[in-house]
């Protein structure tokens, strides 16, 4: 049987992917807070990246943009990390709004 992870393991998968791409640029956290001005403090982002706070959708945005990742493969690469016990995987997209007016297309997970 499978089942989906619960919204801590996913927020955790959310929160390892953006301390990933923080180590990787070599910024320390409070160098990324500075980067964001006042939208984010030192002990935020650190909770942030502890699970020990959810984060708004418009702050993982900001802070995916400051970090120089994408949004959307942050969250692929959390998605399968989180349901890696489903044997699930994340295999394509959903296009929202295709920008030819051809019908919506749905990839579904394997």
């Amino acid at each position: 049987m499978t089942y989906p992870p619960d919204d801590r393991e996913l927020g955790d998968a959310v929160a390892a992917e953006l301390v990933r791409a923080r180590r990787e640029r070599g910024l320390s956290q409070r160098e990324v807070c500075a980067l964001l001005g006042d939208e984010f403090s030192v002990s935020s982002l650190c909770r942030y990246e502890q699970g020990k706070q959810a984060m708004r959708l418009e702050d993982f945005v900001h802070l995916c943009v400051a970090l120089r990742v994408s949004p959307s493969l942050v969250l692929y690469d959390a998605c399968v990390k989180a349901y890696h016990h489903t044997n699930r995987v994340p295999d394509g997209y959903v296009r929202l709004s295709p920008k030819d007016g051809t019908v919506l297309q749905v990839h579904e997970w394997r």
